[in-house]
C-alpha cells in the first residue's frame, strides 16, 4: 500500500487497512517524502516489490476478487508473455458503469500480441489498469525518465521488446474515471484563454506523449545493447518513434509557434513519410481546429452585424 505523499487522510486509512488485514500475506506500508506522480511513483513501487509479477491498482479503482488468480493462469499459459491485460468497465466516481472496454472484452478467446508496430492500430486497449507486468521489465529497462506521467505505453513497448503481451477477454476490474484522473493533463498554457477544449486537448496530450516517445527511444536502445534485439529491429522501432515524436510534437506546440514555423513542421512532416503526403495525420492540426476557428469568426461577424 503506497501513497504518494496525499494531502488527505490517504495514509492514515492505508496504515489502518494493514493492522487490520489478517490474511496470509505480508502487506507493506509506504509514503513518499513528496508527490513524485504517477510515472516516478509507479517505478519506486517496482522497486519495493518483490514478486515476478507486478499488479498495480489505483486507490479508486476496483479489481475484482479472481483478478489476480485469472490473469497469473494466462501468464502460466503463455510462458513468454511479459504482460497480462484484462478488460475492464469504466466507471463514475459513484461507480455507475459508462462504458466497457470494447478493445477485447467479449472476444472469444486470448490475443497475443508479439509484433512492434507503432503505426498499426492495436488489436486490444492496453490500459495500466488492467495490467499484470513482470518485473523484469523494470529489471532490464531501470525506472522511468523524468517527466513521464504514464506507464502503460512504456511498459507496453518494454513487454513486446522482451515478449509478449497477452489480452484475455475476462472483465476484471472497474477503472474510474473523475475530475482527479485530468491532474497528469495539466500544462501552463500561454494561449489557453484563446484555444478551443478540442485544442487545449490535443495540446496536453501531444506534450505528455513527446516523453513518452523518448523514453522508447532510451528503452529500444537499451534492448539493442543487451542483445535481445537485432539491429534490424532497433532501427525499424526507432524510425516510428521519430515519426511518432514529431507528431505529438506538432499536436503539442502547433498553437504556439508562428505561421512560418507550422510550415517549416509540415515540410519536415512530408519528408519523414517518404515525401507522401499523409492527411491524416495532420488532420487534427487542420481540419477540426479550422472547423472551430472559422465558426468562432463566422459568430463573431453575426454578433457585430447584430
Amino acid at each position: 500500500l503506497s501513497d504518494d505523499h496525499s494531502p488527505d487522510r490517504t495514509f492514515e486509512i492505508i496504515q489502518r487497512l494493514a493492522r487490520e488485514y489478517k490474511g496470509p500475506h505480508r502487506v507493506v506500508v509506504n509514503q513518499n517524502r513528496e508527490n513524485l506522480n504517477l510515472g516516478k511513483h509507479f517505478s519506486r513501487i517496482f522497486e519495493m516489490a518483490r514478486g515476478e509479477w507486478i499488479v498495480a491498482m489505483a486507490g479508486d479503482d476496483y479489481s475484482f476478487p479472481d483478478r489476480v488468480e485469472k490473469q497469473y493462469l494466462a501468464a502460466v499459459r503463455h510462458p513468454e508473455a511479459k504482460a497480462i491485460a484484462a478488460a475492464w468497465n469504466r466507471v463514475d466516481e459513484n461507480g455507475n458503469r459508462l462504458e466497457a472496454d470494447a478493445g477485447h472484452q467479449g472476444r472469444s478467446g486470448e490475443v497475443v500480441l508479439s509484433r512492434i508496430d507503432l503505426n498499426a492500430r492495436c488489436p486490444f486497449a492496453v490500459r495500466g489498469c488492467g495490467v499484470m507486468w513482470h518485473r523484469s521489465l523494470f529489471d532490464i529497462f531501470g525506472p522511468m525518465k523524468e517527466g513521464v506521467f504514464v506507464e502503460d505505453n512504456v511498459y507496453t513497448l518494454r513487454a513486446l521488446l522482451t515478449g509478449t503481451v497477452v489480452a484475455i477477454p475476462d472483465v476484471l476490474l472497474n477503472w474510474t474515471v473523475g475530475p482527479n484522473k485530468s491532474k497528469i493533463m495539466d500544462y501552463k498554457l500561454d494561449r489557453a484563454s484563446e484555444m478551443t477544449p478540442y485544442e487545449q486537448e490535443v495540446v496536453n496530450r501531444g506534450k505528455q506523449h513527446i516523453k513518452v516517445s523518448e523514453q522508447g527511444v532510451t528503452d529500444v536502445n537499451c534492448a539493442f545493447e543487451k542483445g535481445l534485439i537485432t539491429k534490424e529491429k532497433r532501427d525499424n522501432v526507432l524510425g516510428q518513434l521519430k515519426i511518432k515524436r514529431f507528431r505529438e510534437h506538432c499536436r503539442g506546440y502547433w498553437w504556439e509557434i508562428s505561421l512560418f514555423a507550422r510550415i517549416g513542421l509540415i515540410l519536415k512532416g512530408i519528408a519523414l513519410h517518404d515525401g507522401k503526403w499523409v492527411l491524416s495525420k495532420w488532420r487534427e492540426l487542420f481540419g477540426l481546429s479550422a472547423y472551430h476557428r472559422l465558426s468562432r469568426w463566422h459568430h463573431a461577424i453575426i454578433m457585430r452585424r447584430k
